[in-house]
């Protein structure tokens, strides 16, 4: 059986150098699973700076290759008069 390693990412809290990588690798990994994303637009939708926040775990094998994910972006709103976060 295969191990994975998880681990958290905070996509928000990446540098540029960083982000640029990251996409570059989940999107190779995104690209084999569903259609209609190009890298830019998967970029632009988990990237979006007006969520609060982007994180994602990542699970990789013990030679570092991405090969799952899960990702959560949570953004402001307003409900009965409060400030919620939304996911």
């Amino acid at each position: 059986m295969v191990k994975l390693i998880k681990s958290q990412v905070d996509i928000l809290a990446l540098s540029g150098a960083e982000r640029t990588r990251f996409f570059d690798e989940w999107f190779d990994l995104y690209d084999e699973i569903f259609d209609g994303f190009d890298r830019p637009g998967l970029e632009a939708y988990y990237g979006d700076p007006n969520s609060s926040q982007t994180r994602m775990q990542v699970m990789r094998t013990a030679d570092g290759k991405m090969v799952g994910f899960n990702a959560v972006r949570l953004y402001p709103v307003e409900i009965d008069g409060k400030e919620r976060d939304a996911f």
